[in-house]
């Protein structure tokens, strides 16, 4: 399987002839929307473990799917020569969808009579439309998710680099709008999505390392994959701009911690790592 059928075909099922050949250019020929929703998963509906256990009127719906490197690559209007990349797998790992931003649209489906009326993303999930080449300080910051990443990506030349969800739906109310973080999700509801997703992105990834915004994530996934033999990284999670913490600080431990451990995994190599902490001390 690859990471386009995990996306694209189970996921979430676009109406699509072949998954595999689904680019982001296609995306844009269709006017920067995905192609219409036949099917999503619901394999946590079907085990019960959908709905909030702290409070009902919560439950999976904002769905989301991943992000690789080339899907911000070919976002960008020029073009980028990304021969002398590094390649070593690299991931990024977020909580959960939050609130409706205007990239979901509710899509009634049916199995085994059973109706679903879950929100699949309708753009694609954490660029939306063409951007611009941009590289570190540029969305070194708090308040930034799939630009904080495309900023590290580019910075960084990691060619294997994947963005995305722990847990592919978010915990919302009716509307899609209010939502609630990990703590209201079922335990079992995680290790579902673990199995069936992030397992799998991981297996075809192959990180060295792994990325994490907030506490919550890193907990959820370091023990998991600890017998892989792959690091762990805790970042602080953007929203935490909203606690105080300034822009200065994530400028400066973003990067770091970033170059420390890319260069640490040998996902970059020690002259490269040298090159850009010289960078970072001038800008």
């Amino acid at each position: 399987m690859t990471l386009q059928e995990l996306n694209f075909a189970h996921l979430i099922k676009y109406d699509l002839d072949d998954a595999n050949k689904y680019t982001f250019e296609k995306y844009c020929d269709n006017g920067t929307v995905h192609p219409s929703v036949s099917d999503y998963c619901t394999a946590c509906d079907e085990l019960g473990v959908n709905v909030s256990p702290s409070d009902p009127s919560f439950k999976l719906c904002n769905m989301s799917h991943g992000s690789h490197s080339r899907d911000f690559i070919n976002a960008v209007d020029t073009n980028i020569d990304t021969t002398k990349w590094n390649t070593e797998g690299v991931m990024f790992v977020m909580e959960s969808p939050s609130r409706d931003y205007g990239i979901y649209e509710t899509t009634e489906i049916s199995k085994k009579g059973q109706k679903y009326n879950k929100r699949p993303s309708k753009q694609w999930y954490w660029i939306h439309d063409k951007c611009n080449y941009v590289e570190y300080p540029d969305y070194f910051k708090g308040g930034e998710y799939g630009e904080l990443v495309r900023s590290v990506i580019f910075t960084f030349k990691l060619a294997n680099a994947y963005l995305t969800n722990l847990i592919k739906c978010g915990m919302n109310d009716a509307s899609g709008d209010a939502f609630r973080g990990i703590d209201y999700f079922d335990n079992r509801c995680i290790q579902n999505c673990y199995d069936l997703f992030l397992s799998k992105e991981i297996e075809l990834i192959n990180p060295k390392v792994i990325f994490t915004f907030g506490t919550n994530v890193y907990n959820q996934l370091e023990y998991r994959v600890r017998e892989k033999g792959i690091k762990v990284v805790g970042l602080p999670h953007p929203a935490g701009q909203r606690r105080g913490f300034k822009n200065e600080y994530y400028n400066v431990l973003y990067f770091c911690m970033i170059a420390k451990w890319l260069c640490r995994t040998g996902v970059i190599d020690s002259e490269f790592y040298s090159e850009l902490m010289t960078t970072f001390m001038e800008k």
